[in-house]
């Protein structure tokens, strides 16, 4: 491109950091944070959310959540994906207890949690069904409908369990909502 003396942007930037991130290419991500200062091209939301999206695939959540700080102190600040990627990669690594302060914090900062927020949270793989129904109410009351991923998980939490009533009822409730569900082979 440069030898075209076509000069790279934020956007044409963001989209290589977020290829190599999503490739598992995070040393390579960080050549192009090299190149983007060399450019004095400031880094956005999007560029971090990136490198933090990178960081979490790989079960490097600390280095997401010390990216997620960086980000906060160069005056960058962080939107719901951004909370999401961490509450993610948190929920991946068993770290429920992060995951759950994370997901407050967001709250915190006046952010509304979506649909995604609350399907990320790994109350049912860790079997704490209890929590997983409270904050599947706490989704309710927030004005967020349930999908039919949110129904998944929880049918799946439950019939892991054995708690085939709560699972049947909730199937029930996912026709009532009008949702279809889907067939796994």
């Amino acid at each position: 491109m440069t030898s075209l003396n076509i000069m790279p942007d934020i956007v044409t930037f963001n989209v290589l950091v977020d290829t190599f991130c999503k490739e598992g290419k995070v040393s390579e991500a960080q050549g192009v944070l090299k190149t983007m200062t060399e450019m004095s091209v400031e880094l956005d939301v999007v560029t971090y959310n990136s490198l933090m999206y990178g960081h979490s695939l790989w079960m490097e959540v600390v280095e997401a959540r010390k990216l997620f700080g960086f980000m906060i102190t160069k005056g960058c600040k962080p939107n719901v994906f951004s909370y999401n990627i961490l509450i993610n990669g948190y929920c991946k690594a068993e770290m429920i207890d992060e995951a759950k302060q994370l997901f407050n914090e967001m709250i915190h900062q006046g952010l509304t949690p979506n649909i995604v927020s609350y399907n990320t949270h790994g109350f049912c793989q860790l079997g704490k069904l209890r929590e997983a129904q409270e904050l599947n109410e706490n989704m309710h009351t927030n004005g967020n409908l349930p999908d039919l991923c949110t129904y998944s998980i929880l049918l799946d939490g439950f019939c892991k369990q054995g708690n085939h009533i709560a699972a049947r009822k909730l199937f029930s409730e996912l026709f009532v909502q009008g949702l279809q569900h889907d067939l796994i082979r």
